[in-house]
Order: structure tokens, then C-alpha cells, then sequence
């Protein structure tokens, strides 16, 4: 696909028809798409032996002019994993990408052991880390990764993520994959992964908090050598726990039970859980929304319960289930200033039956 330039003139051809499919839902092409933010030319290339940074840059061109062709102005990426960043440096694109993968791929069974210090190793070894020096000219251009760790730690893993990638100098950082609800209870999409706010809401909510990280530090941010480094800014992991949590005066989040306490319970606005905490009791084992709509009037949404009844990290098949959904009922107590020691509760979902409040 790099060097055979009869290949070159099929991918082209895809590249044009892909960027110009009009999507029949939002009647827009992926060129036109406001929800697509960039486009990727190739995953994870393979070279052959001998190949010069000057083919690899006309190899890239050629994509890029193709995918310009169509109008296009969203920014073109072009993956460096495998070094040649010379070669992509010199070739007309807007930035480059990487794949992580801290854990391996497909080994058929969730972790067995804490990963937090693995990613921070496996973060400093990577291109990313070289990039602004081996291409200077690069340095202005977007960088992003993927990550891919599979976890038995469900809650912690990704939020150190979230820090490393912004340590290392990533602007953008994907997780690649999200099973939709009908196939989730089996993981029928990517067997490394495992990832829907129903199924594993312990680390839904963490990649939440994940993505918060990501925003909210500065980039290129050292926190230290684990385990310093499970605090930073207002946000911790803890793999003993199977924790992650983002505690700021207006947002309380966790990921699973925490004995943390709030620093101004009185100017909570959001609260994202899963388990107890100093403000929610709560016994389920779904995730929770709280979110403050105006003066003693907060808005509660609960999922239901799920339990794992097979690695979900194993062969995948859809006679093969791994999660459980249970609609079962819990108390829930919500101690919260705002709402005082009395308050009702109103159902707003068509069919929804609120117990005593």
C-alpha cells in the first residue's frame, strides 16, 4: 500500500468517495461533518524494507492531494508510529499520530496486575516524547494518540492516562472503540476493549473523568514518578481503590466509593458517581447524574445495575454473555445543602415509579 503506486490509485479513489458519502441520517458529507474533527490517512502503516523517507513523503502527498481534492479543509493526520518522522515532517499534512499500547493487544483476558506505572514507562519511550526534537518542524503541527490498555482495574487506568498524554504533548487522545447497548452485554465489538456507560459504568465514569484531565491540564506538566503522580491538579487515581476522582469546590466525581470530602459542599453544581460517597449513599451499582438546574432543584439520573458474569476480555461471540443488566431497586440517600433534610421527588421519564420520598 506505500510503495505500489497501483495501490496509490485505489486508496485515492476511496479516500475521495469516503469524504464525499453523505451521511443519510444528517444529509451531510464527512468532509462537511461539524462532528468529524480531522481525518487520519492511513492506520499504523507497514514499510518494506529499503524504503526511503522521500517515497513515504510522496506516498502521503498523494493522499493528501486526493483528500483535498474534495474540498476538504478539516485537518489531515498522518500516523508516525513506526518512526520515518522526517518523512512526515516534510510531507503536507497538519500533524501526526501515534498508537499506544501499554498492555498489548488480544491477550484474552483482562490485567492481572496494576498498569499505572506501565503507562508512565511505556509513555517515555515512545515517539511522541522524541517528536519535537527528531522533527522540528513538526513542533507547531498537532500531535494525537490512541491508547489501547486493557483493564481489570476498571476504574483507575484511565485517568492516568488522561495525564501522561497530556504530559507527553498529545493535543487530541481517542479511545477507539464504544459498544453500542444491544451488543454490550456481550463485547461483540473490539475484544481488547470494553467500554459503555450501561455495562461498565465504573469506567465510563472514569473515562469521563479522563477526559477532564485532558482539558483541564496544562500540557507538558511533569507530576512526578509513580506514585506521586496518582495526584494532579485536583484529580487522583488509585489503583488499590479502583479509583478515579476530579473534586473541584463546583464538581464532586468518582468513579467508584471514595472517603473524600468535597471542599465546598455548599457550592456543588455536578456530581458524577458511582458508589457512596461523604454526599451519596447509594448501593446499586450503576452510575449516577446529579446536576444542579437552579436553587434547591437538581436533576437525578440513575442507571441500572450490572454484574460481569465472564471476563469481558475474552473470546467474544453473542453466545457468550460477560454483563448482566439488573432493574433493581436501591434507597439512595443525598445529603446536599441545597436540597435541605425535606425534599420530593418527581419523576420525569413516561413510565418511571419513584418510591417514597
Amino acid at each position: 500500500m506505500t510503495t505500489d503506486r497501483a495501490a496509490w490509485r485505489l486508496q485515492t479513489n476511496y479516500l475521495v468517495q469516503f469524504l464525499n458519502h453523505t451521511n443519510r441520517h444528517s444529509g451531510r458529507a464527512y468532509k462537511d461533518d461539524p462532528a468529524v474533527v480531522a481525518f487520519e490517512l492511513i492506520n499504523e502503516p507497514q514499510y518494506p524494507s529499503g524504503i526511503t523517507d522521500a517515497q513515504i513523503t510522496e506516498y502521503i502527498n498523494t493522499l493528501v492531494d486526493a483528500l483535498r481534492s474534495t474540498g476538504c479543509s478539516k485537518p489531515v493526520f498522518y500516523n508516525g508510529w513506526l518512526g520515518h518522522l522526517g518523512a512526515v515532517a516534510a510531507a503536507r499534512v497538519d500533524g501526526s499520530t501515534f498508537g499506544w499500547y501499554p498492555s498489548g493487544l488480544v491477550a484474552g483476558r483482562s490485567l492481572r496486575k496494576n498498569f499505572l506505572p506501565q503507562v508512565q514507562e511505556y509513555g517515555g519511550k515512545q515517539p511522541m516524547e522524541s517528536l519535537p526534537c527528531a522533527t522540528p518542524s513538526l513542533r507547531t503541527r498537532r500531535r494525537s494518540s490512541t491508547s489501547s490498555t486493557r483493564r481489570t482495574s476498571r476504574a483507575a487506568t484511565s485517568t492516568g492516562d488522561g495525564s501522561v498524554f497530556s504530559h507527553r504533548r498529545a493535543q487530541i487522545a481517542t479511545q477507539f472503540q464504544y459498544d453500542p447497548l444491544p451488543l454490550a452485554p456481550f463485547n461483540q465489538g473490539w475484544q481488547t476493549h470494553y467500554l459503555n456507560l450501561v455495562c461498565t459504568p465504573h469506567k465510563a465514569v472514569s473515562f469521563l473523568i479522563a477526559a477532564e484531565a485532558f482539558r483541564r491540564l496544562p500540557r507538558h506538566r511533569d507530576y512526578g514518578r509513580y506514585p506521586a503522580s496518582n495526584r494532579f491538579g485536583p484529580f487522583r487515581v488509585s489503583y488499590e481503590e479502583d479509583l478515579s476522582e476530579m473534586i473541584t469546590e463546583a464538581e464532586f466525581l468518582y468513579s467508584n466509593t471514595t472517603r473524600s470530602e468535597p471542599p465546598a459542599p455548599d457550592q456543588i453544581e455536578r456530581i458524577v458517581g458511582c458508589g457512596s460517597s461523604p454526599v451519596v449513599t447509594y448501593a446499586g451499582t450503576g452510575a449516577y447524574f446529579l446536576e444542579r438546574l437552579g436553587r434547591g432543584m437538581w436533576r437525578l439520573e440513575v442507571y441500572p445495575d450490572v454484574v460481569w458474569v465472564s471476563d469481558p476480555h475474552g473470546a467474544n461471540r453473542l453466545d457468550r454473555e460477560v454483563a448482566r443488566i439488573l432493574w433493581r431497586q436501591w434507597p439512595m440517600e443525598i445529603r446536599l445543602k441545597d436540597l435541605g433534610l425535606e425534599f420530593t421527588v418527581e419523576a420525569l421519564n413516561q413510565g418511571t415509579r419513584i418510591g417514597q420520598p
